[in-house]
């Protein structure tokens, strides 16, 4: 996802990042690429142009993580970060026994028998609620799950986001284990403008109004507002441990109203790459990507 709003994509890792248990750190990689040109370059010489700056932006440590994802849910056009948490949950703490196997010798790490023998009612992470991360005046994150009142004891797995109600917002719902799924609609009060792209490729041989489609998959685009702010996403339809996305790319627009710039990069069913740019207006489109774009009825 673009975390900062520079029109190039950084990156989220999840880790093992418990006090007192076992603490390492997540992982958000920072591109420090200037352009597409610059990171094509770079990598040809064997080089990644990222930063680590998990630390620094306040989300280094939260748990044992799982599924990780960049959701903007204010449209404010700086996306926030949502991470399941926990592992098994019990009454009695094994934590003990992991850090023991964690510093093992690895002649011994090699034989199964001395790995901990885990039964029901053994706890590990088991009470830790997902993360929400959210950017503050100061420029880092800080985990606001509590404030929200999303901080269920139970651990969670995967996320899935989606406008799944067409009010231009990002809802949550939640994979859970040793509990029920969870679904959150998103009704903050003060929300920006937004931009919601529905992309299909048409299936070979259709045509006409009962157009069959597929989604776009691999589809990039590039939303750059009129005062020159830039962000990117692309059509995957999720990725991560395992949760989804629904197969729309959503950009939050702030306080943008007027139309802005959209670059769209897909392949066709041939595996041609096509390019285009036109200025769209806020709200829902729904484009059938060819060898050309098409705009067609939201339905």
């Amino acid at each position: 996802g673009d975390l900062d709003g520079d029109g190039r994509f950084d990156m989220a890792v999840s880790n093992i990042t418990t006090a007192w248990g076992l603490e390492e750190s997540n992982y958000i990689w920072m591109n420090q690429a200037s352009d597409e040109k610059a990171m094509l370059a770079s990598l040809e010489r064997g080089i990644a142009p990222f930063t680590q700056e998990a630390r620094p932006l306040g989300m280094a440590w939260s748990g044992w993580g799982w599924d990780i994802k960049f959701g903007d849910f204010l449209n404010s056009g700086k996306p926030e970060v949502v991470q399941t948490l926990g592992f098994v949950k019990g009454t009695i703490d094994r934590w003990p026994w992991l850090q023991e196997m964690a510093m093992m010798n690895d002649n011994l790490m090699s034989n199964p028998a001395m790995w901990p023998n885990m039964q029901p009612g053994d706890d590990i992470a088991g009470s830790q609620p997902f993360a929400f991360f959210a950017r503050t005046g100061s420029g880092e994150y800080a985990n606001i799950t509590k404030d929200l009142g999303m901080d269920v004891p139970i651990p969670t797995r995967g996320i899935a986001m989606s406008d799944t109600r067409g009010t231009g917002a990002l809802d949550l719902a939640l994979a859970r284990q040793w509990g029920p799924p969870a679904f959150y609609a998103n009704e903050a009060p003060s929300r920006g403008n937004f931009l919601n792209l529905r992309l299909y490729r048409p299936v070979p041989g259709a045509s006409g109004e009962a157009m069959l489609c597929t989604p776009a998959y691999g589809a990039t685009v590039t939303v750059t507002t009129p005062d020159g702010r830039k962000q990117i996403s692309q059509l995957d339809g999720g990725s991560g441990h395992s949760g989804k996305r629904s197969f729309e790319v959503h950009f939050g627009l702030g306080e943008t109203s007027g139309p802005v710039t959209v670059d769209l990069r897909w392949r066709d069913l041939n595996g041609t790459l096509h390019r285009t740019s036109q200025q769209l207006t806020a709200g829902t489109h729904t484009l059938v990507l060819s060898d050309r774009v098409e705009e067609v009825p939201n339905r």
